[in-house]
């Protein structure tokens, strides 16, 4: 599993015009979920993401974890973090594809029980 996160003002899930998701201030997440990925990989790198201390805190330093801030997580699956430099057909094998990788992506925001967490997949 590979996680690429990015902290936001605000971020938001559009397909074809309508919005699907969307989040104020937080992390936006996008997931590289793998075919060997089980509950204890979700589960820690849950834990991990909520306790990065990447948030300002009232003197500037980066000290402060998402749940402090009060912040919102999106997370968007992201098959194409599982690649290297391999062919197409050995890419579609490593990561989960979008059906089989939402009911991981909910999994995972369902894991962040202390922080509001929004998924899209």
């Amino acid at each position: 599993m590979r996680l690429l996160i990015q902290r936001v003002r605000d971020a938001s899930v559009v397909i074809d015009g309508t919005l699907r998701s969307a989040i104020g201030p937080g992390l936006l997440v996008f997931a590289g979920i793998g075919s060997d990925d089980g509950d204890e990989d979700i589960a820690y790198l849950v834990r991990k993401l909520v306790q990065l201390r990447i948030f300002d805190d009232a003197q500037g330093t980066m000290n402060l974890d998402v749940r402090q801030t009060g912040g919102e997580v999106l997370v968007v699956s992201q098959f194409t973090l599982m690649a290297s430099k391999r062919t197409k057909s050995e890419l579609l094998s490593v990561g989960l594809t979008r059906g089989t990788a939402s009911p991981v992506s909910r999994s995972m925001a369902a894991s962040s029980d202390s922080v509001p967490s929004r998924t899209y997949s």
